[in-house]
């Protein structure tokens, strides 16, 4: 008796798609990115008077714009209010490393073996620990700002915690922005260190194809992190020429390449 094919054949480009949006979308950080890119895609539709140079007629136009200015506000609601708690992932990840060091701040501090030096690694683990300290901090000033402006509590919470959190976003995309490119020197050693080598086996050169595609997520996320940098600055500082263009652009940027390092991130565990 002839035993029955199996069918093993790959899903379709499209039945992929729809997998890894599926579990995209399972995740809070998911669905926020999902809502972010067409936010951005209305609000840059809208700034670049897009509708006019597609020949759309002017009365049309008037009629669309206000219903679009209000669904670009309301996906931006809507991923304030998916992120609500999410301080509890930074505290919680505060937590264990204040307990490997026994809730004693100085020893997380202190130079290792008790040397009066500090080496790259020491450094980039007190910035992790501070860049946990800021994303609590920040995630809490976000949900009190995001309460605020849908009126569970005080409108005036909105406008005074927004600026506070902005710079504290400020300033946790500059220690990432600072850890990021250490961890692209590393890679990039890593690399020229194989290039460089006597024997070019097949291990190594899987090595370097595998070293390629990180270098390339290290730059797609070094560019996802100087649009975030460009976008906050113009919270920061309101009065900057263009900033609502600025901004605009900045967070299309920004949500196509969070967006398609999810799908990498998801795609890697199928």
């Amino acid at each position: 008796m002839a035993k029955e094919s199996v069918d093993t054949k790959a899903p379709g480009n499209l039945a992929l798609f729809i997998l890894l949006t599926s579990k995209i979308a399972r995740l809070n950080d998911g669905q926020d990115k999902i809502l972010k890119l067409p936010q951005y895609v209305v609000k840059t539709i809208l700034w670049t008077n897009a509708l006019e140079r597609w020949g759309v007629d002017k009365h049309v136009v008037e009629i669309v714009t206000p219903p679009s200015k209000q669904l670009a506000s309301n996906f931006s609601n809507a991923r304030k209010i998916i992120r609500l708690l999410h301080w509890t992932e930074p505290l919680g990840e505060l937590y264990e490393v204040c307990r490997q060091h026994d809730f004693d701040v100085r020893r997380i501090l202190a130079a290792p073996n008790g040397s009066k030096s500090y080496d790259a690694r020491h450094v980039l683990r007190i910035i992790s620990f501070f860049q946990l300290l800021l994303s609590t901090a920040n995630d809490m000033s976000d949900d009190l700002a995001c309460l605020g402006r849908i009126g569970a509590i005080p409108k005036s919470y909105q406008s005074q915690f927004e600026p506070i959190s902005a710079r504290l976003w400020f300033t946790g995309i500059s220690l990432d922005i600072h850890a990021l490119l250490h961890h692209l020197n590393g890679t990039y050693q890593k690399r020229h260190s194989l290039l460089s080598g006597a024997e070019k086996t097949q291990q190594a050169r899987d090595d370097i194809k595998k070293l390629d595609w990180s270098l390339f997520m290290l730059r797609l996320q070094l560019i996802k992190l100087l649009a975030d940098v460009i976008f906050c600055w113009c919270d920061v500082n309101p009065a900057t020429p263009n900033a609502d263009g600025l901004q605009t652009v900045s967070g299309l940027v920004s949500g196509v390449l969070s967006l398609f390092r999810l799908y990498v991130k998801a795609s890697a565990t199928l």
